[in-house]
């Protein structure tokens, strides 16, 4: 029988870094800022303040207010009810036309199970009206740091519990609008989503 011949070992993979969300400097320079104590808890955080913002539309998005929610919401709740009198109609079964869709759009197989949904769906609207009605903000009225929703409040909430829980904490002068976070904020400004952060700080 033929030897084998011996297999060469794999060679090792090698991944490829990816470019880091914060540059080494920049998170020097806002560890300096923070006065941080603990440089790897601070890097984790700030780090996953940026990502969560980058990635996630909600974080950045303006100010919601209730009457374009309830404006949809009527919409949606109108067409509902619409799409459950068309199904109750083509289950008369005095009608030929109606008892000839109603055969071939599947019958109860699938309509009463359809209708028992649209019901269930328009309870659901109804509850989320008076929740847009309760939760959300009225025409007009600012929403967030700056009436920029509510993305930067949270964003600025995170750099704070991200210098607190490294040892650190940032200043502020509301009055001019100066200090280490705002500092910081520009340091990151680069990193973070187009307009996320307002031209002039509040």
């Amino acid at each position: 029988m033929p030897r084998k011949k011996p297999q060469r070992p794999l060679a090792p993979i090698r991944l490829r870094r990816s470019h880091p969300i914060l540059p080494a400097p920049i998170v020097a320079k806002l560890a300096g800022l923070a006065a941080v104590s603990s440089d790897e808890i601070f890097r984790n955080s700030i780090t996953f303040a940026v990502e969560i913002t980058r990635t996630n539309p909600a974080r950045r998005s303006g100010p919601l207010f209730a009457g374009p929610a309830l404006k949809r919401l009527n919409e949606l709740l109108k067409a509902t009810r619409l799409l459950q009198k068309l199904l109750h109609d083509i289950q008369d079964p005095q009608d030929r036309l109606a008892y000839f869709l109603y055969w071939n759009l599947g019958r109860d197989r699938y309509l009463i199970n359809l209708t028992s949904r649209l019901s269930g769906l328009a309870d659901s609207i109804e509850k989320a009206k008076n929740s847009a009605v309760i939760d959300l903000e009225k025409r007009g009225r600012p929403s967030g740091v700056g009436g920029r929703g509510e993305g930067l409040g949270r964003f600025i909430t995170v750099l704070e519990y991200a210098a607190l829980a490294a040892g650190g904490d940032w200043t502020l002068n509301k009055n001019d609008a100066s200090g280490t976070l705002i500092d910081a904020l520009e340091l990151l400004r680069a990193s973070l989503p187009n307009n996320f952060l307002p031209r002039k700080h509040p």
